[in-house]
């Protein structure tokens, strides 16, 4: 009995989440009135991520169900990951906390048109303090 009503449970709560292709993806996060949450960890968002989106790792479930409550849950949720797994858990994990509408990005960030270049070094910092270290180490980088 308690499958049933889990099954049951689970699809409803699935009505609130819709898997969109990149165009409409697009479409929803240029709304102001949408949410943008990349579900990746710390490190893979700072390499690059969507603009204006907010980072809430998903595999840190404490501290991600902690940012969802912050969020009014009759607002749209546009949530997205580097393949679509991490995105699919987190849709139903805010389907089944209430959420009235989550878009989650199908394909995810596999194709690249979303990325935000990672954050340049300003090489002058490192020219400063290359002398300070011991033995001394020439760095070679692309900038």
């Amino acid at each position: 009995m308690n499958h049933l009503i889990n099954l049951f449970k689970s699809r409803a709560s699935n009505t609130n989440v819709e898997v969109v292709e990149k165009s409409e993806f697009k479409k929803r996060i240029a709304s102001s009135d949408v949410k943008v949450i990349d579900v990746r960890t710390p490190l893979e968002f700072n390499r690059g991520h969507i603009e204006g989106a907010s980072n809430s790792n998903v595999f840190n479930k404490n501290k991600f169900l902690k940012d969802l409550k912050s969020l009014n849950k009759k607002k749209p949720v546009c949530v997205y990951c580097q393949s679509g797994n991490r995105s699919r858990m987190a849709s139903k994990i805010m389907a089944d906390l209430g959420f009235e509408r989550v878009y989650d990005l199908k394909g995810a960030m596999q194709t690249g048109v979303f990325r935000v270049p990672a954050p340049r070094y300003n090489p002058s910092i490192l020219v400063l303090l290359l002398p300070l270290l011991e033995p001394p180490i020439v760095l070679h980088f692309l900038i």
